[in-house]
């Protein structure tokens, strides 16, 4: 064990180990379901929870909403009623800064994502977490469970497995530690089990399992590893030897334990949570969730609409095929009716006399500066007669008109 190290102590009868190489290591934790592996992986974070040590739970499974009940300093974000705070792509930058630099202990939950979601969230904390541990130079560890679905053995190496094994081989120099845990040690990338400083091996019975035993830990250790009670374990260490170990209980609960009484030391940070999740919460994410049925009714009435109207379409264009539109023509408008006056008889006769009158009046005017002459005189008498009698046969004329009109 290094020397002079602080350390966390894993058994009841007292099996530490050092700090800093569990921060800043690569380590894993296997075991079947039912073996004790999720116990050893609580055991391990609240103790290192107690000493203040800074890091980031990535829980699959919902499995670490119990270690908010002891340390209330804890973050647990997610999409679940219980979380302090929404888990959106958009928060996971100022989520990584809380954690790395403010030294937040986080529970990033993303057990309510499909597959692809999980992983693009949790490769954007890998990333983000590694190149900002370059400048920051702190001590800090990145839990993950199900690591197996993430590094697999076959399938393929895809951009999280190859940050993740990164980390794996180079986080050290960084001070950026790792920790995986899975139930199935067959499954694992080779390359993240053989970058391991410690691990911790509970019980398999598998063969494919114990095989994966017998390549890292050697044949006698495969042989004795069904026979392991819940519990029970083989403690790998670069520093120490082999050892079988009895992992004690921990002291929070989830749905698969019974939470133990006994009083724990809550680690205290420079900033207060409620701080913390206000500056989470002022990161805005995308719109609520909405409910996927929801979405499957609406998605086929709008389908249903989007088929009456083609429909509708087709009707109009077999209309307009069976009977086309006339050619167009331009088209002329009826010239309005030319207003003519209408006068009366009696309005004519009258008018007819005046204008007699009047040129009567201009002629005498005119001639008034003509030479007087006995012809002159005759002519002027002559048209005087001539204009007298025509005045008074239209007014007897229209005398009878009147009179007729009266009859009438």
């Amino acid at each position: 064990m290094p020397q002079n190290s602080k350390t966390i102590t894993v058994t009841n009868d007292g099996v530490t180990l050092p700090i800093p190489s569990i921060v800043t290591g690569r380590g894993f934790i296997t075991g079947k379901s039912g073996s004790g592996k999720s116990n050893t992986a609580s055991v391990v974070i609240e103790e290192l929870l107690k000493n203040r040590c800074p890091l980031l739970i990535i829980d699959t499974d919902g499995e670490y909403r119990g270690l908010k009940e002891k340390f209330k300093d804890l973050i647990h974000v997610g999409q679940k009623e219980e979380s302090d705070v929404e888990l959106t792509l958009e928060r996971v930058d100022l989520i990584t800064d809380l954690a790395l630099i403010q030294g937040a202990p986080i529970i990033l939950d993303v057990s309510t994502f499909k597959t692809e979601q999980s992983k693009s969230i949790i490769n954007e904390v890998v990333t983000l977490l590694f190149h900002k541990e370059k400048e920051h130079r702190k001590h800090f560890l990145i839990v993950i469970e199900e690591v197996h679905e993430f590094i697999p053995q076959q399938g393929g190496v895809d951009e999280l497995a190859q940050n993740i094994i990164r980390i794996a081989k180079r986080g050290r120099k960084r001070g950026l530690g790792i920790c995986g845990i899975s139930q199935r040690p067959s499954a694992v990338d080779k390359d993240f089990i053989t970058q391991c400083s410690w691990s911790v091996w509970h019980r398999f019975t598998w063969a494919i399992d114990k095989k994966a035993v017998n390549q890292t830990l050697g044949v006698d250790y495969a042989n004795q590893i069904s026979s392991l009670k819940t519990g029970e374990a083989f403690l790998v260490t670069d520093w120490d030897e082999t050892t079988r170990v009895t992992i004690k209980q921990k002291e929070t609960f989830d749905e698969g334990a019974t939470p133990h009484t006994s009083d724990i030391v809550r680690p205290t940070f420079k900033s207060d949570q409620s701080e913390l999740i206000e500056q989470l919460r002022s990161i805005e994410g995308p719109p609520p969730k909405l409910d996927p049925n929801a979405l499957r009714t609406e998605l086929t009435s709008k389908n249903s609409r989007i088929k009456d109207l083609e429909n509708r379409i087709l009707e109009l264009t077999s209309e307009l095929d069976a009977n086309p539109p006339l050619p167009s023509t331009k088209r002329i408008e009826p010239s309005k009716p030319v207003s003519l006056p209408n006068p009366s008889p009696n309005k004519l006769l009258e008018d007819s006399i005046e204008s007699i009158n009047a040129n009567t009046k201009k002629q005498t005017t005119a001639d008034v500066s003509q030479d007087f002459s006995p012809i002159w005189e005759l002519g002027q008498l002559i048209l005087y007669l001539w204009r007298v009698s025509l005045r008074g046969f239209l007014i007897i004329l229209v005398k009878l008109i009147g009179i007729f009109k009266i009859k009438l």
